[in-house]
């Protein structure tokens, strides 16, 4: 009994405190490890994740949303109808990347690329318009940089339309996005975890514009971020920029 009591004393204050990081690091990776599968696979019936490429792709057919009409993906892993491949000569191929904004779940024609292709073959001309739409929904620059890397370059493109920044803006704390971050080096690890996402999602997308709305420019209460420069996304979003004028010939 001696002997019991005193290993039972032996377990400090200190072993305590490892055991306990330890089980915390491992209920966490845990947590982690699950939201990735759902996020990866699960989240949207209409895309999953490509380990291969390192960034979301569209699962060709139909599927259904709850509360708006059903996506409509085609065989290529596009939104929209099927496209001739390749192309016929008296054709300018538009491709659009982007991220919900351009994505924009609903019917064919409620996304801006399907509204471009509409308005631009609306006249009798022998000249037409293709507009594909490469957007999908949460991607970031560096996850649109991926696809377009992997999925666009390959169509070659006439014109590429750039619209990103939301998710970079919104899902990534602006303590990591300076040039030189110093110990802001951990803020960028921390940003990659998709519970940090989801948190950071849920509190101020969610619940937040409940109680205090953020705002911007004058309307800013703090203005803590007035002089806050993006230093990250704007690199991201130069070699987006720059690759997809290495694809197309005009890139916007």
């Amino acid at each position: 009994m001696i002997g019991a009591s005193r290993k039972t004393r032996a377990f400090g204050p200190i072993k305590t405190a490892m055991l306990s990081a330890i089980l915390v690091v491992l209920v966490l990776g845990t947590v982690e490890v699950a939201v990735r599968v759902w996020v990866y696979l699960f989240r949207d019936p209409a895309e999953r994740f490509d380990f291969a490429t390192g960034t979301f792709v569209l699962v060709p057919g139909e599927h259904a949303r709850v509360g708006a009409s059903p996506i409509q993906v085609n065989s290529r892993g596009f939104v929209g109808p099927e496209f001739e491949e390749p192309r016929a000569l008296a054709v300018t191929r538009i491709v659009a990347l982007g991220d919900s904004c351009t994505f924009r779940p609903g019917t064919a024609a409620e996304p801006y690329p399907a509204r471009l292709s509409l308005r631009l073959n609306s006249g009798n001309g022998a000249h037409r318009y293709q507009v594909i739409n490469a957007g999908i929904d949460g991607l970031d620059t560096q996850l649109a940089l991926r696809r377009l890397m992997t999925k666009v370059t390959a169509l070659k493109p006439d014109i590429v339309t750039v619209y990103l920044g939301w998710n970079d803006l919104m899902k990534f704390d602006p303590a990591g996005q300076v040039e030189r971050p110093g110990l802001a080096l951990m803020v960028r690890v921390m940003d990659r975890l998709w519970l940090i996402k989801g948190m950071r999602k849920l509190v101020f997308y969610y619940i937040r514009p409940y109680f205090s709305a953020p705002a911007t420019g004058p309307a800013s209460r703090t203005g803590a971020f007035g002089n806050h420069r993006p230093v990250m996304f704007e690199s991201s979003l130069r070699l987006v920029i720059r690759a997809a004028r290495n694809a197309g010939r005009r890139c916007w």
